[in-house]
């Protein structure tokens, strides 16, 4: 027996359509690693100026693009007001199936491979 790759993908299902997700997957992680940095950085005046709420509810739903696709960001929210409960739901449910795609962790993974990895704080 050789060796396999793991199938790393999952299908969500989002309003009627189905969407695929891949775990591991470096485009992916850049992408919401950029959002997350761009969530993290807002500064205290955007959080305070009158369209703050829109201003998260954007860099949610492009947090979804970050994971999905920017056509299927445009697809699901297409027709729909920014609505931050609607969108954190979403995220939450593909978190969760990203999150069921079994795989072992990189850390497991070094470890296997007597790798270390000097990680920065």
């Amino acid at each position: 027996m050789g060796f396999e790759f793991k199938n790393r993908k999952t299908t969500v299902e989002v309003c009627g359509k189905t969407y695929v997700i891949e775990k591991g997957n470096v485009d992916v992680a850049q992408r919401v690693d950029a959002m997350q940095k761009r969530m993290a950085n807002m500064t205290e005046s955007e959080l305070n100026s009158p369209d703050a709420m829109k201003k998260v509810s954007d860099a949610l739903r492009d947090l979804v693009g970050a994971l999905l696709g920017k056509k299927a960001q445009e697809e699901i929210f297409e027709g729909r007001n920014p609505n931050i409960l609607d969108e954190i739901e979403l995220l939450a449910y593909l978190l969760d199936e990203l999150n069921s795609i079994e795989s072992d962790g990189i850390d497991d993974v070094l470890a296997r491979l007597d790798v270390s990895v000097k990680r920065s704080k």
